[in-house]
C-alpha cells in the first residue's frame, strides 16, 4: 500500500510517502504561514523522489489537529481534494496521537502528549500500551484542552512512569519534577514536532483495521480560533 501523509498542524510542513509503514521519501520545510504556498510543490517533489505517480497512491493521510488553525485547514482541504479527484480513501490522524506513536512499543510507561495552545494552556492526551500488537490506546476518550497547572494533579495521581512528548514536553516535565522531585528519574521528555512519517504509519493501522470513514475527516481544533470567537454569534 502506498500512502501519502501530510502534516501542516505546526509551523513546519512535512510530507512523507510510505510503502505500508516504511518511508520511501520525505520533504520537510520549517517556516511560517506558507503551507498553502508550498504544499502542492512539496507533495509533487516527495512523489517524484519516491518514483510514485499520484494516481498510484492508495491512501491519503493528514493531521487533523489540534494545532495551527490555518495549517490544519490547508492540510485537510488538500488531502480531501486529492482523494476526491483520484477517488482514493483518506484518513485523519490526531496530532497528539502521532506524537505518541513512536513510543508505542513501551509497556510500562504512559505517554503524555503536550502541544502548546497558548501561554498557559496546552492540548493534551495520554496513551498507554494496551498489549494488543504493541498498539496504543488513549486513556482519555478525546483530546483535551487544559491549563498547564492541571498537569500537577495528573502527575500526582499517575502510577506509571511518564514520558512527555511534544513542543511543551519540557515545560510539563519541569512542572512534574517540581511536584514530585523524588520521582524525577521516572520522567523523561522529548521536545519533538508532529512527524508525517508517524501520521502515515498510524493511518496504515487505522485503514487496515477498517476504523475509518471519509466523511468523518474533520478538523480537530478543540477550541475555536479568535476569528470564530469574534464572529461566531453573527
Amino acid at each position: 500500500m502506498i500512502i501519502a501523509a501530510i502534516n501542516t498542524s505546526s509551523s513546519s510542513l512535512s510530507i512523507s510517502v510510505l510503502e505500508n509503514k516504511k518511508t520511501i521519501s520525505k520533504k520537510y520545510i520549517n517556516g511560517k504561514d506558507f503551507h498553502s504556498e508550498k504544499i502542492l510543490s512539496c507533495t509533487k517533489s516527495a512523489m517524484n523522489d519516491a518514483g510514485i505517480k499520484s494516481e498510484n497512491v492508495d491512501l491519503f493521510a493528514a493531521c487533523s489537529g489540534p494545532g495551527s488553525f490555518t495549517g490544519i485547514r490547508v492540510g485537510l482541504s488538500f488531502v480531501k481534494g486529492m482523494a476526491f479527484i483520484l477517488n482514493k480513501p483518506y484518513v485523519g490522524i490526531s496530532s497528539l496521537f502521532a506524537l505518541a506513536y513512536p513510543f508505542m512499543c513501551l509497556k510500562d510507561e504512559i505517554i503524555y502528549s503536550c502541544i502548546c495552545a497558548n501561554k498557559d494552556e496546552i492540548y493534551f492526551n495520554s496513551y498507554v500500551n494496551n498489549g494488543e500488537n504493541g498498539k496504543k490506546i488513549s486513556t482519555n476518550k478525546i483530546d483535551s484542552f487544559v491549563e498547564i497547572s492541571e498537569i500537577k494533579e495528573k502527575v500526582k495521581n499517575e502510577k506509571k512512569r511518564i514520558i512527555f512528548v511534544g513542543n511543551m514536553a519540557k515545560v510539563c516535565y519541569n512542572v512534574a519534577t517540581l511536584v514530585c522531585p523524588n520521582a524525577c528519574n521516572a520522567y523523561k521528555f522529548y521536545d519533538i514536532d508532529v512527524d508525517s512519517d508517524y501520521i502515515g504509519q498510524a493511518a496504515y493501522d487505522e485503514y487496515s483495521s477498517g476504523n475509518y470513514l471519509n466523511k468523518e475527516l474533520g478538523a480537530n481544533y478543540i477550541k475555536g480560533s479568535r476569528a470564530e470567537k469574534m464572529w461566531g454569534g453573527i
